[in-house]
């Protein structure tokens, strides 16, 4: 056992003198900013809530409303780019999603967000509503 070495003369560090007594940053911190390389610039996450507020207001409707099980275009095509900007800059899972539009299955988040990558490539006016809605979230 000549090769065999105790923790100190491996160089191990003796935690003995660390101070338990800090319990680390407040909850809700930590997962809420970041830092950029070395520019440290500090930025929050965006959360699904925040999305679906700047999108109901943008067209003029209630947070609830996005929820509705409401089959008008005047409400499915603003909930579907809510979804899509969910899933783009919130990273959200499509079950997340689905949970915050009052319980939709993933799949039906997973169609609404492959229709509105299908319009943004064939209608300019989708794009052009997304990169305003990309502007106006506050993240």
């Amino acid at each position: 056992m000549a090769g065999r070495r105790n923790a100190a003369e491996r160089g191990a560090v003796n935690i003995s003198h660390v101070d338990h007594s800090w319990r680390g940053p407040a909850r809700g911190i930590v997962p809420t900013l970041f830092e950029m390389n070395d520019a440290h610039v500090q930025m929050r996450a965006c959360t699904v809530g925040e999305i679906k507020s700047t999108v109901a207001h943008f067209f003029g409707m209630s947070v609830e409303t996005l929820h509705h099980r409401n089959t008008t275009q005047a409400v499915i095509v603003p909930r579907q780019i809510a979804m899509y900007l969910a899933r783009q800059i919130a990273n959200a899972s499509l079950a997340e999603i689905g949970r915050e539009f009052g319980g939709m299955h993933y799949t039906t988040v997973a169609h609404s967000i492959g229709r509105v990558e299908k319009q943004r490539k064939k209608k300019d006016g989708v794009e052009l509503v997304i990169r305003i809605l990309l502007q106006g979230i506050k993240c």
